[in-house]
């Protein structure tokens, strides 16, 4: 039946081509299909033939009831196979469908209603799908809501292919079908069928995917916005959180795609992407979480992980190798440099929330959140440094670095809350970034970091328990200090420390004395005991007596009288 209707679709094919040929006219000016929306390259000829024979394609639309018949029948007795070659051949037949009307299809105009812009064909196609769903619903058969949900994802793929006349215009049967498809899943949410819902998602993610490949970027919104939608149900039903993490998944995979494929402007897209990535983590981030089951890193994690495989996070890094690597005048990775930029600019803002909302619930997520902040700072000032970098886009690329690095400064100050954060590393986390920013030639970012530990030893000494992060930061300083190797860098680094101390919020007396002692303890211990921090290991590798008297010099600072 297929093999019959494809030739049919193609000899009508043939037969608008010859009456094209036989007329070679053009659209007269002034008329509508001349001068709407750029519709001046519609093949006139064509649509006329179309139009002149109303029931050419009355055997595709034949074939698609009979398949839609065979995949309900064959689903009842239990056989998809024949199932799923029966959806198959809907694509099919859909794809010869729009070859044999390449030139004739419409594109939409926001200002004038044009008549051809619908297709009886693609809604009759689409509306059997929704049929499909609705009964794959009612009898509970996933497997054959998969299906559907599959073929609504081909036949958005069928549909990008069609080329509409004018300047940019929409592709908005493929938009049509991805309604169709978000609709679908949406449908699924009230009912206990976490798989079919996951495979849904997955569709959705790879329609974007592909749409950013064909159309505008921004045509991609809508899907993005649904997912991020959908992705609440993890946070509802707890059957359903690997629904969540399959949306996480797909934002990060469209966020990947966006970023290595997305021409001209990207920045409405990127927004509404960060947007969804945060509502969807801080919903997600009020349900319970456990040390031992780390609910909220697992879930997050394709997104925000630095060790889970794959994830988002180590996709980017692997981007910002290869772009290092790029020569200079790489056309591909400057653009994705620029990319790269609009994304970052003002992702502080969604990263601060997140991180906040995650040391407030106890969540173990916080170290993902601490991980990631420092991860992509350091990425972004290694990508500014890439041949392929522009000039003016490095230093936006260092400006976002530090925005996003300080986003650790907004950290709460209670004694619950810093030593909750301390057990994630986050003294040794500073530590590592400011390395990295020397290293890399990035030394805003360096100084951005030495007051981000200058801060954090502050907030820690106005707790009993905050000694042993007062110690850790300014070994952790004076690690740098000495990296840097001069008598100005250890001479600026106290007078910084002296200057902290005597700012308002400063420990009190009593606070200083303990520090201190915790100090002056350090650096008689010094290469005595195990230890695992970096800044440690750099401290040990130094004269043990010039970094011991050092330590004494800091801690006379803190308290003379020790």
């Amino acid at each position: 039946m297929t093999g019959t209707v494809l030739r049919d679709l193609q000899k009508w094919g043939r037969f608008a081509d010859l009456s094209a040929i036989m007329h070679e006219e053009k659209s007269e000016p002034g008329s509508p299909l001349a001068d709407a929306g750029g519709l001046g390259q519609l093949n006139k000829p064509r649509v006329m033939f179309f139009l002149a024979n109303a029931g050419w394609d009355a055997s595709a639309r034949q074939a698609i009831n009979y398949a839609m018949s065979y995949t309900k029948r064959f689903a009842v007795q239990g056989d998809y196979q024949v199932t799923e070659n029966a959806f198959s051949k809907i694509l099919e037949i859909n794809a010869a469908y729009c070859q044999a009307k390449l030139g004739t299809f419409i594109a939409t105009n926001p200002l004038v209603e044009l008549p051809g812009t619908t297709d009886a064909f693609i809604n009759h196609t689409l509306e059997h799908q929704r049929q499909a769903m609705q009964a794959a619903l009612i009898d509970s058969d996933e497997r054959l809501a998969q299906n559907a949900l599959c073929t609504l994802g081909g036949l958005h793929a069928v549909y990008l292919q069609i080329e509409y006349p004018g300047l940019a215009p929409t592709k908005h049967h493929a938009m049509l079908a991805a309604g169709y498809l978000s609709s679908a899943v949406e449908s699924v949410s009230a009912r206990e069928f976490p798989d079919v819902m996951m495979e849904g998602i997955r569709q959705m993610g790879r329609a974007a995917r592909v749409a950013i490949h064909h159309t505008d970027s921004a045509e991609i919104v809508s899907l993005v916005q649904k997912i991020g939608t959908l992705s609440y149900v993890g946070a509802l039903k707890t059957s359903h959180q690997p629904v969540t993490r399959i949306a996480m998944e797909q934002l990060s995979l469209i966020t990947y795609e966006l970023l290595t494929k997305g021409e001209h402007n990207i920045d409405y897209p990127v927004r509404e992407l960060r947007s969804s990535v945060r509502a969807a983590a801080k919903i997600f981030l009020h349900t319970a979480d456990s040390p031992l089951a780390g609910v909220h890193s697992s879930t997050l994690g394709p997104y925000f992980s630095a060790t889970q495989l794959p994830s988002f996070l180590m996709q980017l890094q692997h981007l910002a190798n290869q772009i290092l690597a790029a020569p200079e005048n790489d056309e591909l990775a400057n653009r994705i440099i620029d990319n790269i930029e609009t994304w970052a600019d003002q992702l502080y803002d969604t990263q601060k929330d997140l991180l906040l909302l995650a040391v407030e619930k106890r969540s173990q997520f916080t170290f993902d959140a601490i991980t990631w902040i420092i991860e992509v700072s350091n990425l972004l000032n290694a990508v500014s440094n890439a041949p392929a970098c522009s000039e003016g886009v490095d230093e936006d690329l260092r400006k976002h670095a530090g925005w996003l690095v300080s986003t650790l400064s907004w950290l709460p100050e209670d004694e619950e809350s810093l030593i909750f954060v301390e057990t994630f590393s986050l003294t040794e986390s500073l530590f590592n970034a400011a390395l990295e920013g020397y290293r890399r030639d990035c030394i805003e970012f360096y100084l951005d970091c030495q007051n981000l530990l200058l801060g954090w030893a502050k907030k820690a000494g106005n707790h009993e328990r905050g000694k042993d992060i007062v110690a850790g930061s300014i070994k952790a300083l004076l690690a740098l200090a000495l990296i840097e190797g001069t008598p100005e860098a250890l001479d600026r680094m106290k007078n910084r420390f002296s200057k902290t101390l005597a700012s308002k919020g400063a420990p009190t007396e009593y606070m200083r004395v303990q520090a201190a002692q915790t100090i002056r303890d350090s650096a008689y211990r010094l290469g005595q005991h195990w230890v695992g921090r970096a800044f440690d290991h750099i401290l040990l590798k130094q004269d043990h007596a010039k970094v011991a008297a050092l330590l004494g010099d800091i801690a006379d600072i803190l308290n003379p009288k020790t």
